[in-house]
């Protein structure tokens, strides 16, 4: 085991053939935020396959965090990445200080944040270069 395999908290990770929803509904909702974000990692060249798959949050079909353990290709240094989909853009990100959806759920805002940021101050520069 690595270092960032022993930072994860498996206790709070479901394997996703055991997922569940509230009803027949939100499982299959559930289940298709599931096949968009393994759809999305797949798409990723160092992602050689997938070795096992974790649910960790979801909110019917507007937000999934799952846990995917991958067989990556040579240079790919991380066996686990998390990954958000659904109704926000997609994202990846390894598990390195994320030990539990809670931690990748805040990463992600905090990523997306930043990226809302960097785009508005573009603007505002747009803007100040126009009016000068």
């Amino acid at each position: 085991m690595t270092s960032s395999d022993l930072a994860i908290d498996f206790s709070k990770l479901t394997p996703v053939e055991l997922m569940f929803g509230d009803d027949f509904e939100e499982a299959q909702q559930l289940a298709a935020l599931f096949e968009e974000a393994e759809l999305y990692l797949n798409s990723f060249a160092w992602c050689e396959s997938v070795k096992n798959v974790y649910f960790g949050l979801g909110l019917s079909d507007f937000i999934g965090i799952f846990l995917f353990e991958v067989v990556p290709s040579a240079g790919e240094p991380d066996r686990y990445h998390w990954v958000v989909a659904g109704d926000v853009p997609p994202a990846h990100f390894a598990s390195t200080n994320c030990p539990d959806p809670a931690f990748a759920l805040k990463g992600y805002i905090e990523e997306i944040r930043g990226k809302v940021d960097a785009a508005q101050e573009r603007e505002l520069l747009k803007l100040a270069r126009f009016a000068s």
